[in-house]
């Protein structure tokens, strides 16, 4: 899935964008949303008073000590700055309710930091039995893929291909131009040289 932000959005953003069943299921789950369309580095955000909010306090990403136990630390106390930007972002969530799965995807339209325009681009439901079938579906494909990779043959073209890979990567990161050659040509053609220079 990748990274991405965290965004908190009070139901009262949400109330007119749904119907009293999709409310009743929002207020079943908590108002933190996922973000694709902002700086996708586990921040967090907020609107509050119809704007867009950044806690640019310092986050630890990883708080295991190198033996992996988790360290216990108190969180910085959030530090909300406002954000004055002019695009879209989309938001989603997953709520579970009864075995069921809930699916919203909504999408705000933000002028110079405020909110424009709202939208609910995606609402999908997926009842305990769907999700069931669902599972034994794939369970049968994992089988028929399992069942082909327990194979002797595949098992040795598989380690005959990982050794051609590691073979080639390893020619291929010769066969490279070196930086100090690189930074010469540049230097010699008069160019400045710089990341992301061929």
């Amino acid at each position: 899935m990748g990274m991405f932000d965290e965004i908190t959005v009070g139901r009262t953003y949400l109330k007119d964008l749904l119907t009293k069943e999709q409310e009743a299921i929002i207020k079943q789950g908590d108002d933190v949303y996922q973000t694709k369309d902002l700086k996708n580095l586990l921040g967090s955000y907020k609107i509050y008073k119809r704007k867009l909010w950044e806690d640019i306090s310092s986050k630890v990403i990883d708080n295991r000590d190198y033996v992996g136990k988790v360290k216990e630390e108190e969180s910085p106390k959030p530090k909300w700055e406002e954000v004055k930007i002019t695009q879209e972002i989309s938001f989603c969530n997953l709520i579970l309710v009864d075995g069921d799965e809930h699916w919203f995807e909504f999408r705000f339209l933000f002028k110079d930091g405020k909110i424009d325009r709202k939208h609910l681009d995606d609402y999908t439901t997926r009842t305990e039995e769907e999700l069931e079938k669902e599972e034994e579906e794939w369970a049968i494909i994992r089988s028929y893929y399992d069942a082909h990779k327990s194979r002797l043959s595949i098992k040795i073209y598989e380690w005959i291909g990982k050794k051609f890979l590691a073979v080639s990567t390893y020619f291929s990161r010769k066969s490279s131009i070196p930086e100090e050659i690189r930074k010469t040509a540049y230097k010699a053609a008069g160019k400045e040289y710089g990341r992301g220079s061929w």
